[in-house]
């Protein structure tokens, strides 16, 4: 791996590593984002998947979030070091958009101010979603 693609992927990666281990350390501050979204996906995921998959879907937010940071560090650290970066990448995508959607979403904000702050960190972490699409991508 060249010094030009290593650096920027360990870059990338520290954003979700650092997320990663604040989801793990201290789920509870953000379970009241993750809930709408747990209470809304999690009964759809029970009822569409079979019963061998949809027994070992957790319910509890709390643990959805640590499975969450969970999924963020280990791609996070595969992307860093180059070990399985581009399953870790996708790993990345993967947790990424339901966190982008339980904690950003601007269109539910009726203050225009709060409204445009959390645009801009949506679209934020769709840049950051775009950035793990191509490293995932890479074959280097």
């Amino acid at each position: 791996m060249t010094l030009l693609r290593a650096i920027p992927r360990t870059m990338l990666a520290s954003y979700f590593v650092a997320a990663g281990i604040k989801a793990i350390r201290d789920p509870e501050s953000l379970v009241p984002a993750a809930e709408p979204l747990v209470d809304r996906v999690v009964p759809l995921v029970k009822e569409y998947t079979p019963e061998q998959v949809s027994g070992y879907v957790p319910e509890n937010t709390v643990t959805l979030v640590r499975i969450n940071g969970i999924a963020q560090v280990t791609g996070g650290l595969a992307l860093a070091t180059g070990r399985g970066r581009r399953l870790g990448a996708l790993l990345l995508a993967g947790s990424l958009i339901p966190s982008t959607i339980a904690k950003h979403p601007f269109w539910t904000v009726q203050d225009p101010e709060a409204r445009a702050q959390d645009r801009s960190h949506f679209l934020k972490n769709v840049s950051l979603l775009g950035g793990v699409l191509l490293a995932a991508q890479d074959t280097e």
